[in-house]
């Protein structure tokens, strides 16, 4: 794939959240640092690892239940 497209998508996706907490907390988040490490920008990566796993594990992170 078009790995640069898909960071460039992934930034404006950062930039502008939707306001559904598990997508713009943790999902966009988690593939944008699978795109970055990918793309050679493993600072950057790491950077939003950790915002990922924070807002996956903290005591903020979404709730929800996928089967309800």
């Amino acid at each position: 794939g078009d790995l640069d497209a898909a960071a460039a998508v992934l930034d404006e996706a950062l930039a502008h959240p939707v306001g559904g907490r598990v997508a713009d907390e943790v999902r966009v988040p988690g593939i944008a640092a699978f795109v970055a490490a990918a793309t050679g920008e493993p600072s950057k990566a790491d950077r939003l690892v950790t915002r990922t796993e924070r807002a996956a594990h903290g005591p903020t992170a979404p709730r929800f239940n996928p089967g309800s």
